[in-house]
This record gives structure tokens, sequence and C-alpha cells, in this order.
């Protein structure tokens, strides 16, 4: 026996239900795919739940808006068109003692929007004044912010595992970072006085391209940075150093100077080859 059976059964007169009633879900996967419920009113009967219930949503259309459709076990607001009992419209869900909201709203202030998922995926908005952000969480750690505070105003992803990517607007430093979980970085430095690209090792090996005003060059150093090659735009060199041994192999090998070229040993030079001529 439906629950509208036992409304009309119990007094013929009683055909109309005016006001709303609280309910508790029982069954949520609808036959006609309608994204209907049925529901079971506790102060009726604990037994007995009603036909096929539709749900008032925040959006709809044809294949199309929001689908949020209460867990069995949740608390609904059921009411009943024109008070009757044969037309019932689950209206929203509630919160009681045994489900409590995701939020708390401790400080008074209402600054916090949320939607979470039951298995713990999160869209959250923060209102607070200077701490404005929207933030994406998925139940694994999975994170993107989206951060509008004026001291900050970045948009950032992360993995679980700790990769990051960053854009960061935040006026005079604006810049992208890309940085892997082990400490490995790539970074694209539009900053105000800087203009670089730099690639970088967790260990600290380094590429940077620096389009800095009178510091633009190309620099290629290891961890140590005692190894290193350096392309200068400024001084027109290039500079290679070697902490201990620089050693070039080729079939073939040209050094040419249009002005003048020094070799110079602080020990021994050796020349050494099947033919050497000088001049």
């Amino acid at each position: 026996m439906s629950i509208c059976e036992l409304l009309v059964g119990e007094e013929q007169s009683v055909k109309r239900v005016y006001g709303v009633a609280a309910g508790i879900v029982t069954n949520n996967k609808d036959p006609n795919k309608l994204g209907q419920v049925k529901v079971r009113f506790p102060w009726l009967s604990d037994k007995n739940e009603s036909n096929w219930v539709r749900v008032a949503t925040l959006m709809s259309g044809k294949q199309m808006g929001s689908f949020f459709l209460p867990e069995v076990g949740d608390e609904v607001l059921v009411a009943f068109e024109n008070g009757d009992i044969n037309a019932p419209y689950v209206i929203g869900c509630l919160w009681n003692g045994k489900t409590k909201p995701p939020e708390t709203n401790k400080d008074g202030k209402n600054n916090i929007r949320t939607f979470k998922s039951r298995s713990g995926h999160e869209i959250r908005f923060d209102d607070t004044k200077q701490k404005e952000k929207l933030e994406i969480k998925t139940k694994s750690g999975h994170y993107i912010l989206l951060d509008d505070t004026s001291s900050k105003g970045n948009i950032a992803i992360q993995t679980k595992t700790g990769h990051k990517f960053v854009m960061d607007d935040k006026s005079g430093k604006e810049k992208i970072g890309i940085q892997s979980k082990s400490g490995h970085k790539f970074l694209l430095d539009d900053a105000s006085g800087k203009g670089k690209i730099a690639l970088q090792s967790k260990a600290g090996h380094q590429i940077v391209l620096n389009d800095a005003s009178g510091q633009e060059k190309i620099e290629i150093k290891d961890k140590t940075g005692s190894n290193k090659i350096t392309i200068d735009s400024v001084q027109k060199a290039v500079n290679i150093e070697s902490a201990m041994q620089l050693k070039i192999k080729a079939k073939m090998i040209d050094i040419e100077a249009g002005m003048a070229l020094k070799i110079k040993s602080g020990a021994m030079l050796e020349l050494k080859g099947a033919m050497v001529k000088i001049n």
C-alpha cells in the first residue's frame, strides 16, 4: 500500500495535505529515468513509501540542466500540488542531527559556499575579504585554485602526488611555473625588470634565457656553478668554463679569429699532429 492509499484509506474525506512535510528518501533508481525518488514519511508510517516523486532542481531542459539527486536515507522537504497527495514534489533537502552540513559558518560571516559529493569531491567558493578564491578538490587530493586576492592573484593546479602548475598575475611579478613532485622546475618569468625562461633539475642543473634589459644572455651551468657556458648578448661574448677539464672532439675543427688569437697555459702547452704547420 502506498502512502497516498494509506492517507485516503484512513478517512475518505482526507484527500489534501496543505503545506509541506519532511520525508526520507527510500529509492532513487527511477525506472522512468526522470530523476524521481520514492519517499516515506516517518510521521505517517515507517513501512509505506510514496509513488515516484518529481524533484525540483536548479535548472531543467531537454538533455540539459543540473543533476543533484538526493541519496537514499536523505531527509527531504515535500510539497503537494494544490494540496493533492497524489502530486508530491521534493522541493529541497534538509540537514539534521545525523546528516550535518559540510560547513558550519562558525564565524557568522557566511563567506563560504560549497558543493561536496558523497565521496569527497568539492567545489568551494570563499568570499572572505582579501582572500577571495575558488577551489576544486578531488577526494584523492587533485587540486585547482583560482585566487583573486590582491596579494596573490593566481591560478594553480596540483596533483595528489605534488606536481604543480602555477600562473601568477600579481602586478610586477607575473610568471608561469611548472614543478614536478621531485623538484624539477620550469619558469617563464615576465616580472618587471626580469623577463627570463629558466629550466632547473631537482639537483640544481640550470638553463637560463635572460631577457632583462642590459643583462641579455643564455647560461647553462651544472649544480656546482663551476662548469658553465655563457652566451652574452651585451658583451658579445661566449664563455665556456670548467672547474677541471674541457674537451672538444670532432673529425675536423676550425678555430678562426678576426683580430687576435691567444693560447695560454699555466704549465705545459702541447701541439701534436701527423703534421704541424705554423704560418
